[in-house]
């Protein structure tokens, strides 16, 4: 159950999760005219309060990520980005620690050299690819992907995380054929 207040702070409670709220105005509940304002019962205060954050309301702390043994990023970014609970993992490519492509023309031995970088930064950060919830593969041919799906089984194993490929006409790293990002929990 969403609710925001109009400054864009969303409130989840999980245990309004099978209720409705009510939308003022209405009494039933529909949000179709996307104002999402609304009230619910809540354990945390008296009818018609708002209940406990739980995704971005409560959340303060943002930690930016520099992890040891990654190549220096090509611009104004960091390896990835820590808010709550979520680890915000910027797109890795197929280079080593000093920001040479490895791998060559071989999109399977490039696949393997960005998933390590990724799996790097999701270790610095708390994370495992079992904690994936959301990866972004760019590929500058998308017919690679039969070639690049038995790496991702084997980083990814029983965990299937949501999944977005999308072909690319050139990365940022010459002769870079695939760029993964993700997003991951933190279970530390």
């Amino acid at each position: 159950m969403l609710r925001t207040e109009h400054s864009s702070t969303l409130t989840v409670r999980p245990e309004d999760r099978s209720e409705r709220c009510e939308t003022p105005g209405t009494g039933d509940g529909d949000l179709s005219d996307g104002h999402v304002r609304g009230t619910c019962p809540s354990p945390a205060g008296p009818a018609g309060q708002p209940g406990r954050a739980f995704i971005l309301g409560g959340v303060t702390a943002r930690e930016e990520i520099r992890v040891a043994g990654q190549a220096e990023p090509i611009s104004h970014y960091t390896d990835a980005v820590r808010v709550g609970d979520l680890l915000f993992v910027s797109g890795c490519v197929p280079v080593d620690a000093h920001g040479q492509l490895v791998g060559g023309d071989d999109v399977v031995a490039q696949a393997r050299q960005t998933f390590a970088n990724v799996g790097a930064v999701l270790a610095a950060g708390g994370s495992s690819f079992a904690d994936v919830v959301k990866v972004m593969v760019f590929l500058t041919d998308v017919d690679d992907r039969s070639a690049i799906n038995p790496v991702r089984r084997e980083v990814f194993g029983d965990s299937r995380p949501a999944s977005t490929l999308v072909e690319v006409t050139r990365l940022a790293i010459p002769g870079a054929k695939i760029e993964v990002e993700a997003v991951a929990v933190v279970r530390a």
